[in-house]
């Protein structure tokens, strides 16, 4: 965070509280952004929107329609 703090000029504990913000604003409580769960869980929906990215950049978007990581509703067709 330090080396994107520098690059835009500014201190990195205003870069730290402007991300906290934003999060604030996403989750609605200071508490919910804090907690460490919450965190390992938007980590985990950040990689399995990559690894949908990657299926879908080999061509196989017609398999993995149904399939959306943010919606826990959906499963990952078998076989894929």
């Amino acid at each position: 965070m330090q080396a994107a703090a520098q690059q835009l000029g500014i201190s990195p504990k205003l870069l730290y509280r402007w991300q906290e913000t934003k999060l604030v604003a996403e989750v609605s409580s200071l508490e919910v952004a804090r907690d460490p769960e919450v965190h390992q869980l938007r980590a985990q929906l950040k990689r399995a929107e990559q690894e949908l990215d990657m299926l879908k950049s080999l061509g196989l978007p017609n398999a993995l329609a149904h399939f959306h990581p943010a919606d826990p509703a959906s499963s990952c067709p078998r076989g894929v």
